[in-house]
């Protein structure tokens, strides 16, 4: 079992006064039976002048509206949180379905709903011959589906690199496929897009991961990130969640915070200011076991 506190400081410098804005936060993560959030804040810069959290009634993450009505040139968001994490339990690869079964059992799945809900096409997963030919070879029709997962996650590990440079929060899949690298979030896209496009259901989780640095290296403070990875549904088993940027199946390092179709249903923060003109983004994360 562990706990970590994560602070997440997001801030936009105009050019230009706003007048007004209009803003959806998701920075509260969710509890689950592995995950319990024992405290957490948002503290944001001006006030604003309505601030409400609800659930959101597609996914079920914890979501925040607000305005701020007050002219400004800076807008702060400083969301702060702790979280107990206990270990996963050991997933058993070969106990999961033949692929070519789950193929079989999901093309006429139904119920829940949700689980038909992720095989779709969503606004950044577009589903594509050349995403299935991907794939294809990891998942041999006799083998336990999840062999296959771990499969494709090889293929990702020899086919691409992390860029942090390469891509930006708008990049395609399809270009992410050509250049061969790019980030979490688009390594978590384009696995998606190659099991939805072999008829499975695969959401997206946002989130963040604990970083250790090298032996002897002082971790850096705001040097960790948001991270994404992926959930795939197993008949018998549930969702089962898969990193293909580290290659790995979490287990106790992986902090989640909501969860969608893909980034565009997750996306931290997001709105709709009026003036401002030009702006700068920043953003720091500090992510640590306590």
């Amino acid at each position: 079992m562990k706990k970590y506190k994560v602070q997440h400081k997001t801030v936009y410098e105009y050019e230009k006064n706003v007048s007004s804005c209009h803003n959806l936060l998701q920075m509260v993560p969710r509890n689950s039976e592995i995950q319990e959030v024992t405290r957490h804040s948002i503290r944001i810069t001006p006030s604003p002048s309505a601030y409400h959290e609800y659930s959101d009634e597609n996914f079920g993450n914890i979501s925040s509206y607000f305005t701020v009505h007050s002219e400004h040139k800076t807008l702060e968001v400083d969301s702060e949180f702790e979280a107990i994490l206990s270990p996963r339990s050991e997933i058993k690869l070969e106990e999961s379905l033949p692929a070519r079964e789950m193929r079989k059992l999901l093309k006429d799945f139904r119920e829940p709903m949700d689980i038909f809900f992720y095989k779709g096409e969503s606004p950044r997963v577009p589903l594509r011959k050349i995403f299935r030919s991907f794939a294809f070879p990891a998942f041999k029709s006799n083998e336990p589906f999840l062999i296959g997962i771990k499969n494709l996650m090889g293929f990702m590990k020899s086919e691409f690199q992390f860029d942090a440079k390469a891509t930006n929060v708008n990049t395609p899949v399809e270009k992410f496929f050509r250049l061969k690298r790019g980030v979490c979030q688009d390594f978590a896209h384009f696995a998606i897009a190659c099991l939805r496009s072999m008829g499975y259901s695969a959401r997206y989780v946002s989130g963040y991961i604990e970083t250790i640095p090298l032996p002897g290296v002082e971790k850096l403070k705001g040097a960790d990130a948001s991270h994404a990875w992926v959930s795939v549904y197993c008949p018998g088993m549930g969702w089962v969640d898969f990193d293909p940027t580290n290659d790995m199946f979490p287990m106790d390092r992986h902090i989640t915070v909501a969860w969608g179709r893909d980034y565009s249903d997750v996306t931290p923060l997001k709105g709709i200011i009026y003036g401002g003109g030009k702006h700068s983004l920043k953003v720091t994360v500090d992510v640590d076991e306590i």
